[in-house]
């Protein structure tokens, strides 16, 4: 195999991820690296590696330059890491992650991070920042459409197959239509929930039970909806031990209102 290119000079972080990549691809488990470069607007450089389903992540941001000395030249310096980082590309075939890109919200009640999501063209979600990656689902779930006065929706992508869901907040409405388009695309189930959120293990919980994603959906979208649906709604704001904005009360009878449509 050829040497690989060192000049210019890498970083020894920038040298150990691309030494990961040597191995992962000698070892045939390297598929595919997805970039998110920095920009004038954005100062951090970002990859994933995908290698056998799992994810190695890197991030550098070329700010780092002032660290080192407080005499530099920075557009030199900032040329320079960019350069360095080429390798990523033309040694290993990464490419700037393409799709339907919005800001969102990422996490749980401990650690939640609003940045820029990738909805990706295979289906894949990802958001470097947070070093969150799901690489495909089979349905996906639009929640708090139809509340008036707000302006953003949540989403949970669903796996039934393996009983997972990932849930991203706080779309921006205005990119409702994107996401819809996003999952028909890529192959999934795209429904919206009529009123209320419907919790997602309880759709999971479905499914598990023999129901498809279209039936789960027909027996969602065709439930009768009451006035809730057009009640004025509060934006979620991300907040410690908060992961819902449902009472385990609400949740209960959500699920006895489905699981009785269901079996209907």
């Amino acid at each position: 195999m050829a040497s690989l290119t060192t000049k210019p000079a890498l970083s020894s972080k920038l040298s150990s991820f691309v030494q990961a990549l040597q191995a992962l691809r000698e070892g045939g488990e390297l598929e595919r690296v997805l970039l998110d470069p920095c920009t004038s607007s954005r100062e951090t450089y970002r990859a994933l590696a995908i290698c056998g389903g799992r994810a190695l992540w890197y991030e550098d941001t070329c700010l780092s330059v002032l660290k080192n000395s407080d005499d530099v030249d920075l557009q030199v310096e900032i040329e320079k890491f960019a350069s360095s980082h080429e390798i990523i590309a033309k040694e290993f075939g990464g490419v700037s992650a393409v799709g339907c890109v919005v800001e969102a919200s990422v996490g749980n009640g401990s650690r939640v991070i609003t940045d820029r999501v990738h909805f990706l063209v295979t289906g894949g979600v990802v958001c470097f920042s947070a070093k969150l990656w799901v690489p495909s689902a089979e349905a996906v779930v639009l929640q708090r459409t139809t509340f008036r006065g707000a302006k953003t929706f949540d989403l949970e992508l669903l796996n039934g197959s393996n009983q997972t869901s990932f849930e991203v907040r706080l779309v921006p409405k205005n990119r409702l239509h994107d996401v819809e388009a996003w999952g028909t695309n890529a192959g999934m189930w795209v429904f919206r929930s009529p009123g209320n959120p419907v919790p997602s293990k309880l759709l999971l919980r479905a499914f598990k039970d023999g129901e498809t994603w279209e039936s789960i959906a027909r027996a969602l979208t065709g439930a009768d909806s009451s006035s809730d649906e057009e009640s004025e709604a509060e934006e979620w704001m991300p907040s410690e031990g908060s992961d819902s904005d449902e009472s385990m009360s609400e949740e209960e009878e959500e699920e006895e209102d489905l699981l009785s449509c269901l079996d209907s």
